[in-house]
């Protein structure tokens, strides 16, 4: 057998020994544990607003942001409308900017995504009339 060919034979092999562990370990295992661990609780006005400052792994805020974004539409809401519906963020931007001055809101939502190495953010942009344009969940 060629020298070449040998090579990608060996490359595939180990390519293999790797991805078919590796998909069986996310399928039966992670995704159902993820699944499971119930991150889309029912948005509630006064259990997100209670949680304003809260920094803690396990903040119900990244529970509950998924059905937020979906029954929630909000793009296209005032700075008004998005207090009134979440309360005052719990950063802006510029920082230390008075929410009806800053670009952007930022809520905490916990440590949710990924391995829960680092807290995870709910941002809101807005234009220059203060209306909700773009929105976006990260993670530090």
């Amino acid at each position: 057998m060629p020298k070449r060919k040998l090579i990608i034979l060996l490359g595939v092999l180990f390519a293999l020994t790797l991805l078919i562990p590796g998909g069986l370990f996310y399928y039966y295992f992670w995704r159902p544990w993820y699944l499971a661990q119930g991150f889309d609780y029912p948005f509630v006005v006064q259990q997100w607003q209670k949680e304003k400052g809260n920094e803690e792994q396990d903040n119900p805020r990244g529970k509950m942001v998924r059905s937020l974004l979906r029954e929630h539409h909000l793009i296209g809401k005032s700075k008004e409308e998005i207090i009134a519906l979440l309360g005052p963020p719990d950063s802006t931007v510029p920082c230390e900017a008075p929410p009806a001055k800053a670009n952007e809101f930022e809520y905490i939502l916990g440590w949710y995504s990924g391995f829960r190495m680092d807290p995870d953010f709910l941002t809101i942009k807005f234009d220059k009339k203060g209306k909700a344009i773009k929105y976006y969940v990260w993670q530090s």
